[in-house]
């Protein structure tokens, strides 16, 4: 796919990554560029209101480990992202994020299990869409094991929180509950994930059929003048297929396909698909 040249925050992202990691001391330094499309951006059901778009996208972010005694350990990630969409400009956005991650396993073994907790808050601003900034908090407890020295397994569940700046349309609830599986080749690394997600999805169609179970909707010129946003109690099912792949010593690849499936309040159905490929460096 072709992209527009690189906007000037993504730039900043990937040249201002050589002078934090000069700054690092023994914090490690991530950088990740990714490029992804997705089949159905704004989670519409007639074919008529779907839109597809490709993003290229960078992340710098910074994590600090350490440990809290034999047993137990915290790491803490600060991150930069920015996104840059190829047709839908408006939705181009920047993140910044904290994240807090407490790691505990009280019997030491290779197949005993551990379990972590964790905390995050971000916020989003967006090129053009005002109604979609805001910040997301969320908080999440899961537990891993290793059930072989190839296969391993990972659940838990989280809560989050989204608050929309202006209006309300996208002030949303999620309870999310995901069980994980991945099985180690040689070097790489395949995964499976299933995700439910019960709370609020955002649909946004053009007018011609009435929202009566919305409960919040406003303009949304994202997508084109006549679409608008809706706000629908929902229940989301998320499956994932990924393959990570060391590449160098410091490099990483990860390509990936998602399929959501939503059944929402009124009857509203949509199905999305995106898929990713992403390079991460370690400085």
């Amino acid at each position: 796919m072709d992209f527009d040249p690189l906007p000037r925050p993504l730039i900043f992202c990937l040249t201002f990554a050589a002078a934090l990691a000069a700054r690092a001391d023994n914090t490690s330094i991530d950088l990740g560029v990714d490029a992804r499309y997705e089949s159905n951006l704004p989670h519409a059901e007639s074919a008529r209101d779907r839109a597809s778009d490709g993003v290229l996208a960078a992340k710098l972010s910074a994590t600090r480990s350490m440990m809290l005694g034999e047993h137990s350990g915290l790491a803490l990630t600060g991150t930069l992202a920015y996104e840059n969409y190829r047709r839908f400009s408006a939705l181009n956005n920047g993140v910044a994020r904290l994240e807090a991650v407490y790691t505990f396993q009280p019997v030491f073994g290779f197949s005993a299990p551990w379990y972590e907790a964790a905390i995050s808050v971000e916020g989003l601003k967006f090129a053009d869409s005002p109604i979609r900034d805001g910040a997301i908090a969320a908080a999440s407890l899961a537990v891993g094991k290793n059930l072989t020295d190839r296969i391993q397994l990972k659940a838990g569940g989280s809560y989050e929180k989204r608050w929309a700046f202006y209006e309300n349309v996208y002030d949303l609830n999620w309870r999310k509950a995901f069980v994980d599986v991945s099985y180690r080749l040689q070097k790489n690394t395949v995964y499976v994930r299933a995700t439910r997600i019960w709370g609020d999805q955002v649909f946004s169609v053009r007018p011609g059929l009435t929202e009566s179970a919305s409960k919040a909707s406003d303009e949304d010129p994202a997508f084109g003048a006549a679409y608008e946003a809706y706000r629908l109690g929902a229940t989301t099912n998320v499956f994932d297929l990924g393959l990570i792949a060391p590449v160098a010593e410091r490099d990483s690849i990860v390509a990936s396909a998602s399929r959501y499936l939503t059944s929402a309040d009124g009857g509203r159905r949509y199905a999305d698909s995106l898929v990713r490929i992403n390079w991460q460096h370690r400085f």
